[in-house]
């Protein structure tokens, strides 16, 4: 009998308690949510990545006066580390990323190493705007210069010829032009408008922030991982 009682208790505990908190429960507030996402990860994000490119570039123009191992190893180190500050930025490829030659300037892959082999041949001043350029530049075609063979092989390659070293110049240039591009569009009035598309409509930010989310997730699935692979993956 104690145990039945017991038991009741509980129950009429559990239920009171539910009740209880679905009257205290409140409305999200995704103004508050999308501010802080834009002031406080969103910006500061670009801030560092365009930083981090901002170095790699003028490392780059240093390397190009004067390539010697050293020089190379900074400058690779420059490359990985600002390749990874600009994957923190990737996902909001919305608003002014998809009005301005943003993402394609930055990190198409696989990358045309016939192409880059051509612009440097041809001097390394390649016209980076041209569509033929779309798979020669960015953050792939770096790695490819910068990582492609042995650095005693890269090195010779920087030092035969000062083609190479203007086209990884240039190429550091434009994507410290791009990624600045994006940037000074969220500072200069984009984040208000992220901030103030509260809705849960097509062109909300949550909505924005969750498609994005999703597109990038199948990017690093078909591109990273199967292309890697040697796999065309088809969805």
């Amino acid at each position: 009998m104690k145990k039945i009682y017991f038991w009741g208790c509980c129950l009429v505990f559990l239920f009171g308690a539910c009740k209880k908190k679905k009257k205290e429960e409140v409305e999200f507030d995704r103004g508050a949510m999308l501010t802080n996402m834009a002031d406080e990860v969103i910006l500061p994000d670009f801030e560092r990545a365009l930083s981090s490119i901002d170095s790699l570039n003028t490392r780059a123009i240093a390397f190009s006066n004067n390539p010697t191992q050293n020089s190379l190893d900074s400058l690779q180190a420059l490359h990985k580390s600002a390749w990874e500050a600009w994957q923190r930025i990737e996902v909001y490829a919305f608003g002014p990323a998809e009005t301005l030659p943003y993402k394609m300037s930055v990190n198409v892959f696989p990358t045309d190493t016939v192409q880059i082999k051509n612009n440097v041949s041809a001097g390394g001043n390649a016209d980076l705007s041209l569509v033929s350029n779309i798979d020669a530049k960015g953050f792939p075609a770096l790695d490819y210069l910068l990582n492609g063979s042995s650095d005693a092989t890269l090195l010779s390659n920087f030092t035969a010829s000062n083609n190479r070293a203007t086209y990884v110049k240039n190429l550091t240039a434009d994507l410290l032009s791009a990624v600045r591009n994006v940037r000074n569009e969220w500072r200069n009035g984009y984040a208000n408008t992220f901030k103030n598309a509260t809705g849960l409509d097509i062109g909300g930010s949550t909505g924005l922030l969750v498609n994005y989310l999703s597109m990038e997730s199948e990017t690093v699935r078909r591109e990273k991982i199967g292309n890697a692979l040697g796999y065309t993956l088809v969805f």
